[in-house]
């Protein structure tokens, strides 16, 4: 007969057999899940969204490079408390990445939308102490652009494009950033309003920077010869004022960050 000390043992053993067990299994179904999704091996952010009825947040974290984070958030999950993992399972059928150029432009993103919590459908839940976090386009057509940038001026959103969460900017920087002297420095500016809460631009439809200054509002497209005028501009004007020129080229390197990545989650809210 087993003495008390030698059936200790054997439980013990036992237990520490199921415990081995548990982890090798656990790391495998890591390993699997991981090993059937391609990860860039290039910059960009690793993100999931947490999702509840009427809100959602963004979980996220900058990366150098994806393919490496990935790997070090299988071996120990725990050390990224940003991306408040508490299903392993779950977070690994729910990650994504977006790819970028820059690393400057995922902590952008990660800086400016991680873990706040925003409204699936702003347009319902807003009240006047807060005039929303989105952004709308209103009646664009090739060569007039009124955006709204707060949800209290706009009485119906039916026909409006939501152009994301571009935040909350100061009214001061807006006039800074669209100031009329240097939009009619990029093209021709027929017509031009800026109030609290909206802005509208009209130009002549066969200018080739407006164009350029069109695709990059409504979808976050940069083209290098836009940036490169924006840099003689900053260059060689010296009495338009270099501070209003890089404060446009500043701003709307940003938004079009911002702008490229709503373009890819907004459909999976």
């Amino acid at each position: 007969m087993k003495s008390k000390d030698e059936i200790q043992l054997l439980l013990d053993l036992t237990f520490l057999d199921h415990e081995k067990i548990i982890i090798e299994r656990q790391n495998s179904l890591r390993m699997t899940k991981s090993e059937s999704r391609k990860w860039p091996d290039q910059a960009g952010l690793i993100y999931w969204i947490d999702r509840s009825n009427s809100t959602f947040v963004f979980r996220a974290l900058s990366s150098e490079n994806i393919e490496s984070d990935i790997k070090l958030i299988e071996s120990n999950p725990e050390n990224f408390p940003t991306l408040k993992i508490k299903d392993y399972g779950k977070f690994m059928n729910e990650v994504e990445f977006f790819e970028v150029v820059n690393l400057w432009e995922a902590q952008f993103i990660e800086s400016t939308l991680a873990n706040r919590r925003l409204f699936k459908e702003e347009e319902f839940y807003y009240n006047l102490s807060d005039t929303g976090y989105y952004w709308w386009l209103d009646g664009s057509t090739e060569n007039t652009i009124t955006l709204h940038t707060s949800i209290t001026k706009i009485r119906n959103t039916k026909n409006l494009i939501r152009l994301g969460p571009i935040g909350v900017i100061d009214q001061n920087k807006l006039k800074e950033v669209f100031c009329v002297e240097v939009l009619e420095k990029l093209f021709p500016v027929v017509a031009f309003s800026f109030t609290s809460g909206s802005i509208s631009i009209q130009s002549s439809g066969d200018s080739t920077f407006f164009k350029l200054f069109y695709n990059l509002i409504t979808h976050g497209k940069t083209d290098p010869l836009f940036w490169q005028f924006t840099n003689e501009l900053i260059q060689g004007d010296q009495n338009l004022g270099k501070t209003k020129v890089k404060s446009l080229r500043d701003f709307f390197k940003r938004y079009a960050i911002i702008r490229r990545f709503w373009n890819k989650v907004e459909n999976k809210l």
